[in-house]
């Protein structure tokens, strides 16, 4: 398979995946906001996060209609992202942490 094929298909995914943590990250926007789950973070942190993934949804798509893909800076961008993506995963391990602490704590109060 030639390399625009890899790219493509690699950017295809990619929106997969990026369709899936907008959405997770607006139904944790949604729970915090109806305060059926606790967030260590503000609200606003969550929309902001959403609003740079869709920036970077957008990027992707609109790299992937151009006729000539540049790599090198389709590479740089997924780079990025992935840094992102993992700032993301501690964010998770956080908040199933607090989540957890805290169920502990309401037992022991029984």
């Amino acid at each position: 398979m030639e390399i625009n094929g890899i790219v493509n298909e690699m950017n295809h995914r990619a929106i997969h995946l990026l369709d899936g943590l907008i959405d997770f990250k607006e139904n944790i926007l949604g729970e915090v906001s109806r305060g059926r789950l606790f967030n260590a973070n503000y609200p606003l942190l969550i929309q902001h996060i959403i609003r740079e993934t869709r920036l970077y949804r957008a990027t992707v798509k609109e790299l992937m209609e151009e006729k000539e893909l540049k790599e090198f800076w389709i590479a740089k961008l997924h780079q990025s992202y992935c840094r992102f993506l993992q700032i993301m995963y501690f964010e998770r391990q956080i908040i199933i942490s607090v989540c957890l602490k805290r169920t502990v704590i309401k037992q022991k109060m029984r």
